[in-house]
């Protein structure tokens, strides 16, 4: 037999052929350059790595199904999943355009999917949910405030409603604290002398109370239930009036806010703000050894005047924002920025904001 028509040993013993063997030749028979081999072994991983990323992608959405129908079969959230699809249709297009610029990377079709989900679940919870507050990674969002009711918001911001507590509230009290939630507008805080704490809101959506336990005494603004805040595009006006006789705690939930709290002759122990975004004007004094304010927004510009003398802090968790404090005599040191004699300041106030984006002064006068 001719040598060239012999046939292959490892043909003959019906053992299978290797890689090398089988794929270095194109299908006309020709044999494939270096460049080509690598080019189909990446082709041969992408394959691979679709496959597996489509796997792990099916496996856990059937997971995330099965966990979500568990949880709010036995009550513990509340998802309104047809308004949660409602509302946020149009990131399916964003899914879309990313998965197209980035179709070689099979792993950005399943994170944006994923995400995609995550992004319908927290959303139905929030709208679906009849608490008063819900803690979202520890930040307090006032969703009652935009929850879906049978009323037109129209219907409740007419006219202001304006009402004070009686100084006599406060005979025995060490510490008042006000919790209240706004969906947007301009909050301005000031003093007053003539009772315990008065206000003036817009319309009618507050029960507003009080609660004394033993030397301290928390007034509450309630939302009325069936509020319907989604048509509401324009600004309501909240005006906070306290007594200084007092220390007090502050907590303040909005959706956007502009605001002017003049606390300089208020004692102010405790600020704790959370909103989307806004403007806030903040003028503190030294009636306290300490003061702690806390805010936990999206974007917000923050104008922070104090006394001469005050020692500052600033414990920045964001992106951008706290290149001004360098720039206003700041020191860092473990990440927290201090005012100069910060620690020999008789008076200090910690100021820790919690923002992607932020634009941070703070002023001595």
């Amino acid at each position: 037999m001719d040598e060239q028509q012999r046939p292959n040993p490892s043909e003959q013993q019906g053992q299978p052929k290797t890689e090398s063997q089988t794929g270095s030749y194109s299908k006309n028979g020709a044999a494939l350059t270096a460049a080509e081999i690598e080019e189909r072994d990446k082709a041969l991983r992408r394959r691979r790595h679709k496959q597996i990323a489509d796997g792990i992608g099916v496996g856990l959405t059937f997971i995330a199904i099965g966990v979500v129908w568990l949880l709010v079969k036995f009550g513990y959230i509340n998802i309104s999943i047809i308004s949660a699809l409602f509302d946020l249709w149009p990131l399916v297009f964003v899914v879309i355009g990313v998965n197209i610029i980035f179709r070689r990377f099979p792993y950005i079709s399943l994170i944006t999917w994923v995400l995609f989900i995550a992004a319908i679940l927290l959303y139905g919870t929030m709208v679906g949910s009849r608490n008063r507050d819900f803690d979202f990674f520890g930040m307090t969002l006032p969703w009652t405030i935009v929850e879906r009711g049978d009323r037109n918001a129209s219907d409740w911001v007419s006219g202001v409603t304006s009402g004070s507590f009686d100084i006599a509230d406060l005979d025995g009290v060490e510490k008042a604290s006000v919790d209240i939630a706004l969906p947007a507008g301009t909050f301005k805080v000031g003093v007053t002398d003539q009772s315990a704490m008065s206000y003036v809101v817009p319309g009618k959506l507050y029960q507003v109370g009080s609660r004394r336990s033993d030397n301290a005494i928390a007034y509450n603004f309630n939302p009325e239930e069936g509020l319907r805040f989604d048509d509401v595009h324009e600004k309501l006006d909240y005006d906070l009036y306290l007594n200084p006789k007092v220390k007090w705690d502050l907590k303040i939930d909005a959706g956007a806010m502009d605001s002017d709290m003049s606390l300089d002759k208020i004692p102010v122990e405790r600020l704790q703000i959370n909103m989307g975004a806004g403007d806030l004007d903040l003028s503190m004094g030294n009636l306290v050894e300490r003061s702690t304010v806390e805010i936990n927004c999206g974007a917000t510009s923050i104008r922070l005047v104090v006394p001469e003398g005050v020692g500052v802090s600033v414990d920045y968790k964001g992106i951008v924002g706290d290149q001004s404090l360098s720039r206003n005599g700041f020191i860092k040191e473990d990440g927290i920025y201090y005012s100069e004699g910060y620690n020999q300041s008789g008076e200090q106030i910690d100021l820790v904001i919690k923002s992607a984006v932020a634009e941070i002064d703070v002023l001595f006068n």
